[in-house]
């Protein structure tokens, strides 16, 4: 049996940092027949990264356990080789700044929903669990980037999809660590529910596929100016520029989905949790936001320099991707027989590369258990900083990094400034800590908040009427009742 039982595949991430703590950068672990080969150190992972997809690629057991479930490979995160390639380079032209420019309209508009949220949740008085209506918020953007479809799961008109997705991504991680596939034999109630997850997920994503071939068929102009990425697709390789079979189609959407849905959103949660805990860090946060908008709402639109006059809030995120990574976990398996360190790792061999590790590491940061914003500003802060930038690897690393950082970067400045200017974020001390989960990416199982409207003499009389005029605008609003609860708490310890 070796290792296995003392991993429980939530608690991975936890279990191989703390043992890379003890048993040092390199490490074998046991899990079953299977021997696995953890590493944590900068340089050999850096080597690793590099020499993909030459002598590496990803562990062949990712796509093989989406295989199982019906889904299939997820696109570009899990392609190899000459597919790797011709899926990458279509992925980051639809994902270049400007396209993401082009979908900030639709980014406002989704904010605006969640800003309205937020404030009944403010005015009710009552504790929120914010990172689930953030997995909400970022469904909603990713289904209007993917399919130009708004689902608006905030408001629980299309709620099925985002649960589907919650049960997929938790599904294949527990089948990632399973000794055996033992669900080819039998099948547990949660291997029926993943089954059945996938099978909605791909009935909706198929159905959405037929719908906008018809539409780039009869409109030239969606032909010429696809609105979503799956018109992209569709379009592409109706003009012969792609030859993208639907697997692909559907796996490069799924992780879409997957990225904008569960990274996004558990970075903001962490962030929001964060800025509770520190108010110190939140004050000076708010006071650089009310410096550069003032009272005003913020447009976003053709505003390219919004995110550089907001270094503070940079520096925020950069700390909370450090100290929180969302994706520092990723396997790999050697192509041919490599030596690591001066070990010698047959062909095959799985390796988990514990990427956010290094920017823990008092090698490469100071005090690196603190939360220090100011690590990422110049001037006196700047010692603080990572000694060797390549430490820090929050959307990885060389060719294979992650296509979708600029609309992440967007998102989490779009919704962290929301969040500053209307309200200050609390939380309580009987209010319970969050627990960091894997599922594919890592995030908190919940991050309850108590959010307060700041004070409208903040900015004097025209504020005031504002807030007034918004109070009476939230409470005309109607609210489905699944998501906030009476206030509750827990130790405010940091996790």
């Amino acid at each position: 049996m070796g290792n296995i039982l003392e991993v429980r595949p939530r608690d991975l991430h936890e279990v191989m940092k703390a043992w890379a703590y003890r048993y040092g950068p390199l490490f074998r672990v046991r899990m079953g027949w299977q021997t696995l080969l953890v590493l944590s150190d900068l340089e050999a992972i850096q080597k690793v990264f590099k020499e993909r997809p030459d002598r590496y690629r990803r562990w062949r057991r990712i796509p093989e356990r989406s295989a199982d479930v019906g889904i299939g490979p997820f696109g570009v995160f899990s392609a190899e080789g000459a597919s790797w390639k011709r899926q990458r380079k279509f992925m980051m032209q639809i994902l270049n700044a400007s396209r993401v420019q082009d979908f900030t309209p639709r980014l406002e508009t989704v904010t605006g929903r969640l800003r309205r949220f937020c404030w009944r949740a403010a005015l009710s008085e009552v504790s929120v669990d914010i990172h689930a209506d953030l997995k909400r918020f970022t469904v909603d953007v990713t289904s209007g980037l993917a399919f130009n479809r708004d689902w608006n799961t905030l408001e629980g008109r299309f709620e099925p999809m985002q649960r589907h997705l919650d049960v997929l991504f938790r599904g294949l991680a527990r089948r990632q660590t399973a000794l055996i596939p033992y669900w080819n034999l039998f099948k547990l109630q949660a291997d029926r529910e993943v089954v059945f997850a996938a099978s909605e997920i791909r009935r909706v994503v198929e159905g959405l596929i037929a719908d906008a071939r018809r539409d780039v068929a009869e409109y030239s102009e969606i032909r010429e100016h696809p609105r979503s990425l799956l018109e992209a697709f569709v379009a592409s390789h109706e003009r012969g520029e792609s030859d993208l079979s639907d697997e692909e189609i559907i796996g490069n959407l799924l992780t879409l989905l997957l990225a904008g849905e569960d990274t996004t959103a558990n970075t903001i949660s962490w962030m929001a949790f964060f800025l509770a805990e520190y108010p110190s860090v939140q004050a000076r946060l708010q006071e650089e936001v009310d410096r550069v908008f003032g009272p005003d709402e913020i447009e976003w639109t053709d505003r390219t320099d919004i995110s550089a006059k907001l270094p503070y809030l940079q520096a925020v995120a950069n700390e909370t991707l450090r100290c929180k990574p969302v994706g520092g976990e990723m396997f790999h398996e050697p192509l041919e027989d490599v030596e690591i360190m001066g070990v010698h790792v047959p062909r095959g061999t799985p390796i988990l590369a514990l990427t956010g590790m290094p920017a823990m590491r008092e090698d490469y940061v100071a005090r690196p258990d603190e939360f220090l914003p100011e690590r990422w500003l110049g001037g006196g802060g700047s010692s603080l900083g990572p000694s060797n930038p390549k430490a820090f690897m929050p959307f990885g690393t060389g060719p294979r990094s992650c296509p979708g950082r600029l609309l992440a970067s967007l998102e989490i400045n779009m919704v962290v400034t929301m969040l500053c200017q209307d309200f200050e974020i609390c939380r309580t001390n009987d209010m319970p800590s969050p627990r960091s989960e894997y599922a594919i990416a890592v995030g908190p199982d919940r991050v309850d908040v108590i959010l307060r409207p700041r004070r409208a003499a903040r900015f004097g009389v025209e504020l005031e009427s504002r807030e007034a005029e918004r109070r009476r605008m939230v409470q005309s609003i109607r609210f489905p009742n699944r998501r906030s609860s009476e206030r509750r708490s827990s130790g405010g310890a940091l996790p």
